[in-house]
């Protein structure tokens, strides 16, 4: 957009709280869109309604163009197909839109527009949120919403069409290719497939509004379906009696299952933060949880949270002109502040990145992976540990670069092993081998025929899944695997052999982990990055120990590779009552 004259007309002065606003005219699809552009003041008590646009940019080229206030402006494919769909035929609709409403090639306007977005979709009537339309035709035939508005009113899945109960076992299964259960899950699938699910800026858009209309194509439902669909859903999921869907579930299969199951993740994410909801308690945890969301400018994945992240962003401003590194290394500070200092900051992934020259201890916010085993993970089992025992300790800063602790080096890393795994591998009997293999070169015998008690708890991380949370495994705990059953699980990799608790928590502990063996026979998982070499540090403070790498000629300067599991070091046993710890520099 380079029609500079449009923007000077209706100026947006950093000392007000203005917005630009269009007024789209009524038209029919098809036809050219026609808009005129108003200013509104958000601190007006009389201001008129307007509403809001959530969607993704897409690649940054002009495809087509729209007339505002007699002027053409050059959109993207995206944004032309919403506003095409969303006019009305009958009525003027006034929406802002970032992309039009923001002078995108002043970095000053930019910067204060964005600093007062969270008030712009706070105040809106409504937001649209549009996941597109199918690129063979804007028209889909079958409701794309079809499925989620079924578990949105209370249904089983055995409700679904293609269900029926085996006259033999007495259980449900499904015609998996049948007509109308079939045309229901390839319909969803389009919405599952939106890349709206993945951008950065839609996460605040869609939470902060009061009111929510969700489209795809010409299709509509309101944002509350998809709330009530992730609620009951997961309340029959939880329910393995014979009438409810625990079991049921299966009959689905994996692969036609997983992009709800990847939508609905999204959705209780999303509640976590909508309308003030009890959720994410700290700007850290919600950076986290949509660490998978994603942006063309690496900054906006700190500018994008601060409209609902609490007190700790709210002396952060949006500064485009500041360098990528800075941005994320003050962000960091003030998360890490606002858990006192404490190590429990420096848990999860996106740690010892070499871009944008950060610290180590600086997470790499660029980073897009799922969270969400990560974050329940790191967090929920953090205070079952004491690897640091007694020992008291909080983070110091240096200097803009460098972190103070104290600690207690326990062990170095012998060996790696050369696979890494995730939640649910397809080549799991080749990781299990590998991964066993890697012990037994290095002394660590591991029983195939029997439990092995020690491998059995690095898998698993020593925690259980419970309804209620993580729980630490006792001693021949009933949620370990039998002899059999671990036999079936290592000689064939087949992980639906064990308890589902045991199972389930193995799938969320080895997911983009690898492991290793130390210099002292001890077995641990941590992140792929860790070398031969690396050492493993009780950090004084931190309820978990952490892989270090030390700097060649440099004292006590480390680099920050990861927080990890080790066996025997979990609880305190390497750390006594003496051990006043050295002093340690994380750069």
């Amino acid at each position: 957009m380079s029609n500079s004259s449009l923007y000077e007309q209706l100026p947006l002065p950093s000392e007000e709280q203005t917005i630009r606003v269009l007024s789209i005219e009524p038209g029919t699809k098809g036809t050219m869109v026609k808009a005129s552009m108003f200013k509104l003041d958000l601190n007006d008590p009389q201001r008129p309604p307007y509403n809001t646009l959530s969607y993704t940019w897409g690649e940054p080229t002009i495809v087509d163009q729209i007339m505002v206030n007699s002027k053409p402006i050059g959109v993207g494919a995206n944004l032309f197909q919403a506003l095409q769909h969303i006019r009305s035929s009958e009525s003027p609709i006034d929406i802002w839109i970032d992309a039009i409403c923001i002078n995108q090639t002043d970095n000053k306007e930019k910067a204060h527009q964005v600093s007062q977005m969270d008030l712009v979709y706070r105040l809106c009537e409504q937001v649209y949120i549009w996941l597109g339309c199918s690129e063979a035709s804007s028209t889909v035939d079958n409701n794309p919403f079809a499925l989620v508005e079924h578990f949105a009113a209370n249904k089983h899945f055995h409700d679904l069409p293609g269900y029926y109960k085996d006259v033999t076992t007495g259980l449900w299964s499904c015609d998996t290719e049948h007509v109308e259960f079939t045309s229901m899950w390839k319909a969803f699938d389009l919405v599952a497939s939106s890349p709206w699910w993945h951008r950065a800026w839609t996460v605040q858009e869609a939470v902060l509004p009061a009111k929510a209309v969700v489209i795809y194509g010409t299709w509509k439902t309101l944002w509350e379906t998809f709330d009530l669909c992730e609620s009951y859903r997961l309340e029959h999921l939880s329910n393995y009696s014979a009438e409810c869907c625990g079991k049921s579930y299966e009959a689905v299969g994996v692969s036609r299952g997983f992009p709800m199951d990847q939508v609905m993740g999204y959705v209780a994410s999303l509640k976590r933060s909508r309308g003030g909801a009890q959720g994410y308690k700290s700007f850290s945890d919600i950076s986290f949880a949509f660490m998978n969301r994603q942006c063309f400018n690496p900054r906006d994945k700190i500018y994008s949270l601060l409209g609902f992240a609490g007190s700790a962003a709210a002396s952060l401003y949006p500064d485009y002109t500041k360098e990528v590194s800075e941005v994320y290394t003050e962000a960091f500070r003030k998360m890490m502040e606002e858990n006192d200092m404490s190590p429990r900051c420096l848990l999860g992934e996106g740690f010892n990145s070499h871009k944008f020259n950060l610290p180590s201890w600086v997470r790499d916010f660029s980073v897009s992976f799922d969270s969400k085993f990560q974050l329940g993970r790191a967090q929920g089992a953090y205070n079952l540990f004491k690897a640091c025992g007694d020992k008291q300790g909080k983070l110091e800063w240096t200097d803009g670069k460098s972190l103070l602790a104290k600690g207690m080096l326990v062990d170095q890393v012998k060996a790696v092993a050369t696979w890494v795994s995730s939640s649910n591998p397809d080549n799991l009997k080749e990781i299990l081998d590998d991964w066993r293999r890697t012990c037994e070169d290095n002394g660590v015998k591991v029983s195939t025929e029997q439990r092995d008690e020690v491998f059995a708890r690095v898998l698993c991380g020593e925690v259980t899944e419970q309804a209620y949370g993580q729980k630490l495994l006792e001693e021949d705990d009933i949620d370990l695997p039998n002899d059999a059953q671990w036999s079936v699980y290592l000689g064939e990799g087949n992980a639906r052999a064990l308890p589902r608790k045991y199972r389930i928590a193995i799938g969320s502990t080895i997911d983009r982990k690898v492991l290793y063996v130390t210099s002292s026979g001890r077995v641990g998982l941590s992140c792929p990055g860790i070398t031969v070499g690396d050492e493993v540090w009780v950090v004084y403070g931190s309820n978990v120990p952490f892989i270090l790498r030390r700097q060649s000629g440099a004292g006590i300067e480390h680099r920050l590779v990861g927080e990890t599991y080790l066996h025997g070091v979990m609880h305190g046993r390497c750390v006594g009552d003496d051990d006043s710890g050295v002093d340690l520099c994380l750069v």
